[in-house]
């Protein structure tokens, strides 16, 4: 199993993205809303007429388990999704990582029974 981490801007549309990404292939979506630290933009917004520099930037964070073999249906899927909403080199990060061994806390299951 892997473990792909992807932040997205908040523009993106939760539902078509969960739906897509599960049709796809994907075993287990997670989708989180966070405010994320960016020292690489100086973003300045105002408020009540003061001036002051963001320093975190809202995004959504998605999680998404997959097994190897619906690895590249998966990222297909996420390359079209970020296609359409023209975000495709604009403050997006993708993390893959493998995932050894899964288990349940309170069900005492594990691997893809976990995750379910």
């Amino acid at each position: 199993m892997r473990k792909i981490e992807v932040f997205l801007p908040l523009s993106i549309d939760n539902e078509a993205v969960s739906e897509s990404l599960l049709d796809a292939g994907a075993f287990s979506v997670s989708i989180t809303a966070m405010r994320v630290f960016n020292r690489d933009q100086k973003r300045v917004g105002n408020y009540r007429g003061a001036r002051y520099a963001a320093q975190f930037v809202q995004q959504l964070k998605v999680e998404i388990v997959v097994e190897p073999v619906a690895m590249q249906p998966v990222m297909t899927v996420m390359q079209g999704i970020l296609k359409e909403n023209d975000q495709v080199a604009k403050q997006v990060r993708v993390f893959i990582s493998e995932l050894e061994e899964l288990g349940g806390v309170d069900t005492k299951t594990q691997n893809a029974g976990a995750v379910q």
